[in-house]
């Protein structure tokens, strides 16, 4: 029983230290610095999300059967790996098999952490804390970000390596940490199985449940943005003759008014209801994106902005989920939400970075977000007599 409780402690230090990407505000300007145009920054992260895309389910599976403490160990080896590829890779080849890589860690971590942690709490008979336990893990991720969005920036005005070999360290750590996991039982089923009953689940869900899946994609279009124009914006806000540091400051900001977002997110729903948030979310997100295209001191105050919108929209998108499908098929539904996310994400990112470079990038947000503002109107306008 001790080794199970040491889960959950032992669980904040891994989610926070595995949470401190430190490369995450700073790789488009790296791959610029590399000598990628906007239009390969695009497809390489389009070769990603094709990547997490193809993964997400069956490293589930994998899970399932090799054990999630050993999928979480493979998670940061690959991470760690494909940090190094990173710091040594110049070519195009190069850097997509880095990001590959990385695509299969975040997979093989996805779902493993939370499964953990949920069984372990249900093992104690203490299931009903785990609203409680995953609201601090995600507070954790809150802060780990903000603090590696800043150490990034530091470093990268040092050096753009330095900052990768740091990731890697980082990886190392999570991994030393990871080891310390206890898991108490694993599934019986053999591969073939369980991602026989994932994919069935899958294509149930989808035929069957209309209404959720039409949350799915209308959040899967609003986060698609969200997290292109998040990218982008380094390299929008390097043009404007910002350093790295001052880029890492803003992007601290926005994520602390993200964080805030989140932890209040109820009060939107309170006052506006499910419908309202929708709207209100979107129509405001669309609105400050379109802002963003006049530069300067606008252009920042209407990002940082969206990171209270976006913020909030994360909970209560979650929220809208859950309470729609069955605790049996919760999982499925995750892995199925962020399949859509990277399907999504495959085909948006390359074409924002395809027409930031032969229109502009201020345009190109522009366009962003009209496209959302539309999404919310013919979104509601299509769906008005529905509950």
């Amino acid at each position: 029983m001790k080794r199970l409780e040491k889960n959950i402690k032992l669980d904040y230090i891994y989610r926070f230290i595995s949470s401190v990407d430190i490369t995450s505000a700073i790789w488009v300007l790296y791959l610029s610095y590399k000598g990628f145009s906007l239009t390969q920054i695009g497809l390489v992260e389009g070769i990603f999300h094709i990547a997490k895309f193809i993964l997400e389910i069956p490293t589930g599976a994998i899970a399932d059967i090799w054990g999630r403490k050993n999928s979480l160990i493979a998670s940061r080896i690959l991470a760690f790996l494909s940090s190094l590829i990173m710091i040594f890779g110049n070519s195009f080849g190069e850097i997509a098999l880095g990001f590959i890589i990385s695509a299969a860690s975040l997979s093989l971590n996805s779902g493993s952490e939370e499964a953990l942690v949920y069984d372990s709490l249900k093992a104690l008979g203490k299931e009903k804390e785990y609203i409680k336990v995953n609201g601090i893990l995600n507070f954790l991720i809150e802060v780990a970000q903000i603090f590696a969005v800043f150490i990034g920036g530091v470093l990268s005005d040092i050096n753009f390596q330095l900052s990768y070999g740091v990731a890697a360290i980082i990886s190392l750590a999570s991994l030393i940490i990871s080891l310390g996991f206890y898991e108490s039982n694993k599934s019986n089923l053999n591969e073939k199985d369980i991602i026989k009953v994932h994919f069935k689940e899958c294509f149930r869900i989808i035929k069957n449940e209309k209404r959720l899946m039409k949350i799915m994609i209308y959040f899967g279009i609003l986060f698609s943005i969200d997290t292109t124009a998040h990218f982008y914006m380094q390299e929008y806000l390097s043009s404007m003759d910002f350093t790295r540091s001052e880029i890492a400051g803003i992007f601290v900001i926005k994520g602390i008014l993200s964080a805030i977002g989140s932890k209040y997110a109820y009060i939107f729903h309170d006052k506006l209801g499910k419908k309202g948030v929708m709207k209100f979310v979107s129509i405001i997100t669309g609105i400050l994106l379109m802002a963003i295209y006049l530069k300067g001191v606008t252009a920042i105050i209407s990002f940082v902005l969206m990171g209270a919108m976006i913020g909030a929209a994360y909970p209560l998108s979650s929220n809208y989920i859950n309470e729609l499908i069955p605790s049996e098929q919760r999982a499925t539904l995750i892995s199925l939400d962020s399949m859509l996310f990277s399907f999504l994400m495959i085909g948006i990112f390359p074409l924002v970075g395809f027409a930031a470079q032969h229109l502009s990038m201020g345009l190109t947000f522009m366009i962003l977000g009209f496209i959302l503002i539309v999404e919310v109107i013919a979104a509601f306008y299509y769906n008005r007599d529905s509950n």
